[in-house]
């Protein structure tokens, strides 16, 4: 009876691979097809060891982490954002297709288990005001919900933006990090903060964000600050 009124709904309410098109059985937690979903190939060794880029002929660190410096640990970005995972980060963030947080947060939480991070909690960076606006919902706050829910993972949402932010895609590199400084803050609490956490955002581009974040986790007492992301451009 059950698989008769499943295949029932899947008649009536298929739903499709975000990559290929191809119908993927309606109870699937996310609209991926087995094939695809073992086609998002993660970065691997070597990479960066401060912001995980691949690496091609350098050792340990990339040329532009060789001349800067980071208020982050290390930063550790799951997948390249030029590759297939970009259709899946376009229909998650882009077209609203809000099932798909499940299989980031899997991603995301594996991750955390061979990095033996799970221990620590996560921080979430915070959204602009304009996005949560544009699109209805943040979609980094949903992955933290999954994760806090169905993984156990602390979540700490101490993180606040003080003012409206312009997206970083639109400005080069020297203006993305002139523009972020100074956006973020903690919200107010008597707890004073773990000196390790795990801070988390969807995608990174220059890590500017990301090591904003990190300095003013530093001036409230972090003194171990990790990242973790989707992918990196």
């Amino acid at each position: 009876m059950i698989n008769f009124l499943k295949n029932i709904f899947e008649l009536w309410f298929p739903q499709s691979c975000v990559v290929c098109n191809t119908q993927v059985m309606q109870y699937a937690k996310y609209p991926l097809c087995s094939h695809c979903e073992q086609k998002l190939y993660p970065i691997i060794e070597p990479s960066c060891k401060k912001c995980g880029r691949p690496l091609i002929s350098e050792q340990d660190l990339c040329m532009e982490c060789r001349r800067k410096c980071y208020e982050f640990t290390r930063l550790v970005p799951i997948f390249q954002y030029r590759t297939q995972i970009h259709s899946v980060l376009i229909a998650y963030k882009g077209k609203g297709i809000q099932t798909l947080v499940y299989y980031f947060a899997k991603c995301i939480y594996d991750r955390l288990c061979v990095l033996a991070w799970n221990v620590y909690p996560l921080v979430p960076v915070p959204p602009r005001k304009g996005k949560i606006k544009h699109h209805g919902w943040d979609q980094v706050a949903l992955l933290a919900n999954v994760l806090e829910k169905n993984y156990r993972i602390l979540i700490l949402r101490i993180l606040y933006r003080n003012k409206p932010g312009v997206e970083q895609k639109k400005l080069d590199r020297m203006n993305r990090t002139t523009l972020i400084h100074g956006q973020f803050s903690i919200i107010t609490t008597k707890k004073s903060l773990p000196g390790t956490i795990v801070l988390f955002d969807d995608v990174v581009t220059t890590g500017a964000t990301i090591n904003e974040c990190a300095r003013v986790l530093k001036k409230h007492g972090c003194s171990t600050i990790y990242a973790l992301a989707v992918a990196i451009d």
